[in-house]
């Protein structure tokens, strides 16, 4: 985590990067609360930002779909 909210992620295999906006790293910070289950994380974050849970999954799936291709994230 950085000061200014973002989140800065490293795979120490590929060396790639990713720095995420605060409501990624919300994201990820939620995503590891929910032991990598996607739609638990989605659901807990649609409730904090009152928000409809489809288009928060939706927007998380596709940030996810990102960290798999960089190679930071694996989809089991």
């Amino acid at each position: 985590m950085l000061p200014s909210g973002h989140l800065e992620l490293v795979c120490t295999f590929t060396g790639r990067h990713m720095r995420c906006d605060p409501s990624q790293a919300a994201m990820w910070i939620a995503l590891m609360q929910h032991a990598g289950r996607l739609d638990r994380a989605a659901e807990m974050l649609a409730g904090i930002w009152d928000a409809d849970p489809v288009d928060t999954r939706t927007e998380m799936v596709i940030w996810a779909g990102g960290l798999c291709d960089a190679g930071l994230l694996r989809a089991e």
